[in-house]
């Protein structure tokens, strides 16, 4: 499960299709206000709540980035999270297609290509090496 809102990845809908032992959760960490903050200013996300549900959802394997801040730290904005949540889940073996394949239909669907590609790559390497993107080398990976 590719979990790009921490909202959603933990709701009972998506938790109840975990299969116990065999799903996988890449889910990110960042967290972004539904709509019910604007009702309701004393609203907060219940993260660290959320975070145990899908701990607890007898997934094979969970992990959890903050993709949001990754992607913005890196490419300027956090519009590429999702990107770099994708490159994350494929480097970890998750998603049953070609990289090629992946970067072809990032360049055919011609939005934000070099930015999109960048992410990717970017999620890849932080499942490949963590450290070579968190921390002090952080601040220094920005992309030009």
């Amino acid at each position: 499960m590719l979990g790009c809102d921490l909202v959603v990845s933990g709701s009972k809908k998506v938790l109840a299709s975990v299969r116990k032992g065999e799903t996988a959760l890449v889910i990110n960490t960042a967290e972004v206000y539904p709509g019910d903050f604007a009702r309701n200013a004393d609203y907060s996300i219940p993260g660290v709540r959320i975070r145990q549900a899908l701990e607890k959802s007898g997934a094979q394997r969970a992990h959890f980035i903050d993709a949001g801040s990754m992607a913005t730290t890196l490419l300027g904005t956090s519009i590429a999270a999702n990107m770099f949540m994708l490159g994350y889940a494929w480097q970890q073996g998750y998603v049953p297609l070609a990289a090629a394949s992946i970067e072809r239909a990032i360049t055919l669907n011609g939005e934000a290509v070099a930015m999109n590609l960048a992410a990717f790559t970017w999620g890849r390497s932080a499942a490949f090496e963590p450290e070579s993107i968190t921390g002090k080398d952080l601040a220094s990976a920005q992309l030009q």
